[in-house]
């Protein structure tokens, strides 16, 4: 907490000493601290993204459960107010008597009015004011045992359910703890402060308690606004992920929605054409909610509207406050058009969103309300993550050379495979091992989501990446594509999707272990000698390479192997496998 302190000193210090007016914090956790914007906001330093009063009142999850309950948008069954509700156990019967004494001994600055407040408001309101003495009026003990008390009634009301712990400052996974017995609490929640760095003394001990709906999907919708004037860009499907790290998000437009429920229809798919209706319905609900959400926070920038979809619900889960790195999904499916009140011909397109955030940041409210332009109805991102075949974090491996991007990609990738302009060779790139393994997105875009994973699998298939022990996801992320490519690109994962597919990885993996490919290669050998002599023996010596080489690189690689029986399955017919082709000309698919 201090050094973070120090850090946004040095940056209004720089800033103030070179004359720098505007400030762009990226899309990590400092574009979304309300301090660190507050900071910039009190030295006259534009902050580009929304304004301190709504991180603070959005950005905090607990604050922003409390107000989706006001507009009436659906929550996830749970709890919001676990420090006050600590901090009201501690005051004991005489709450008001215990709260002055309180007041009194810290000298903490509450309003006036404070007394007239709900039980709840008024130990929120005493926390709040102990942050700024950087107190604690309980300790992690008391929050502990609290925690466990609300847990308990959750089971009771929910049985064979599991709850999760969000830290309401945490994101991307990080400070959240699933829980499926009472013994499970306490060093779940000493794990989330301590994951979130809000252990501390005067650090915000909230978080939320809510139910772990499980085979649900992760859909977020992208707002834009500017204090007076609120557009929603459409959704993104984020729910392929792995310890709440995201791995492929592609874009959920009425759009792409609209075409395929068309295509359905046409080739008399009932039942996928009504799948398709349903989310159609659904998508527009969320997105009226995201809206609905933004003009009641005056939204002045962009923001992601979160949400949890359950077989036909959808339950608001957060707001996040910065802009996101899944951002450029939805810039591949949409642009913004600006026009001039007064002159219907004087006009010009805005594809970047944070382009939008800095003309937004420059001329506010002077800014007329955009025209939602179709740019390409599907857009896809890939994570390209240094992890190993189990999706694990791995680090220390160095990059010397990546190929360039194809025609249909757009990377992100940090400056990395640079060319040293001096020197004529590519920069080395080595892995820290930070929390997050993201280390570049590979992004496309088509007529279609189907277009989209055909273009992404040729992208992951042309990449070429060297170093030293690199460890990267490529070949699962081209393994996931091929099998959503043959089993239907609207298929709709959950979130556990991935962990299913990593058991099954395991299992295929325990069974090839026990092939040995030269062992099987001398049977088919004698085999051909025996029914065609030496004639055959001699064919068989000359495809021995060009049959075995493939099958070893297959068998080397799960995902690989995975991804090409995918690939493959479209010529077996119910499960039962036959030859149809020589299988040269299979392996030619390599």
């Amino acid at each position: 907490k201090k050094e973070k302190e120090l850090c946004i000193e040095k940056i209004i210090k720089i800033c103030l000493t070179h004359g720098y007016t505007h400030v762009f914090a990226g899309y990590g956790f400092m574009a979304e601290d309300y301090n660190f914007v507050s900071k910039l906001e009190k030295a006259n330093l534009s902050f580009i993204g929304p304004n301190s009063k709504l991180i603070k009142k959005a950005g905090s999850k607990d604050e922003a459960k409390k107000l989706a309950r006001s507009l009436k948008v659906s929550v996830i069954p749970g709890e919001d107010n676990v420090t006050a509700l600590t901090l009201l156990d501690k005051a004991g019967n005489n709450k008001i008597k215990y709260f002055r004494n309180l007041i009194q001994k810290y000298k903490l600055n509450l309003p006036n009015n404070w007394e007239s407040f709900d039980k709840i408001s008024q130990a929120n309101a005493l926390i709040e004011a102990s942050y700024l003495k950087n107190i604690d009026l309980f300790s992690i003990s008391d929050l502990q045992k609290k925690t466990v008390e609300v847990v308990k009634k959750l089971f009771l009301k929910n049985p064979n359910q599991s709850i999760r712990f969000k830290h309401i400052l945490g994101g991307g996974g990080k400070g959240q703890r699933i829980v499926n017995s009472l013994k499970q609490v306490p060093e779940a929640v000493m794990a989330i402060l301590v994951e979130s760095k809000s252990n501390g003394v005067g650090d915000n001990k909230n978080f939320i308690i809510e139910l772990n709906l499980e085979n649900t999907r992760h859909i977020e919708i992208q707002v834009i606004g500017n204090g007076e004037w609120y557009k929603e860009l459409g959704g993104r499907d984020c729910s392929l992920q792995i310890h709440e790290q995201k791995l492929l998000e592609f874009s959920l437009t009425e759009e792409m929605l609209e075409n395929s429920t068309k295509e359905f229809r046409s080739s008399r798919k009932k039942t996928e054409t009504n799948i398709l209706r349903k989310e159609l319905k659904q998508l527009k609900s969320m997105c009226l909610d995201a809206e609905k959400f933004a003009k009641e926070l005056k939204l002045d920038s962009v923001s992601t509207f979160e949400c949890i979809v359950d077989s036909q619900k959808h339950y608001f889960m957060e707001v996040n406050t910065r802009v996101q790195v899944e951002h450029r999904v939805t810039e591949m499916a949409y642009k913004l058009k600006f026009t001039n009140p007064n002159n219907p011909d004087d006009y010009f397109f805005v594809n970047s969103i944070i382009g939008a955030m800095l003309l937004i940041n420059c001329f506010g409210k002077a800014l007329p309300k955009p025209e939602r332009i179709t740019n390409a109805i599907s857009g896809i991102e890939a994570r390209i993550n240094s992890t190993n075949a189990s999706l694990n974090p791995h680090s220390g491996g160095t990059i010397f050379r990546w190929s360039e991007p194809n025609y249909h990609e757009i990377r992100d990738d940090q400056g990395i495979g640079n060319v040293n302009k001096f020197t004529g060779f590519p920069q080395p790139y080595k892995f820290s091992g930070a929390y997050d393994s993201n280390i570049a997105l590979s992004i496309t875009k088509g007529i279609s989501r189907k277009e989209c994973f055909e273009k992404l699998t040729e992208i992951l298939r042309k990449m070429e990446i060297n170093g030293n022990d690199l460890n990267l996801n490529t070949n699962f992320l081209y393994s996931i594509l091929h099998w959503f490519i043959k089993s239907g690109p609207m298929l709709k994962p959950n979130t556990n999707f991935v962990s299913y597919y990593l058991a099954i990885a395991g299992k295929v993996k325990e069974l090839i272990d026990q092939i040995n490919l030269e062992l099987a290669w001398d049977i088919l050998v004698s085999e051909v000698k025996k029914n065609y002599g030496e004639t055959g023996l001699k064919i068989c010596e000359k495809k021995f390479t060009l049959i075995l080489r493939p099958l070893k690189k297959l068998f080397s690689d799960i995902h690989l192997l995975l991804g090409w029986i995918s690939f493959q399955h479209s010529k077996y017919n119910n499960d039962e496998i036959k030859e149809k082709d020589n299988p040269n000309i299979i392996l030619n698919d390599l």
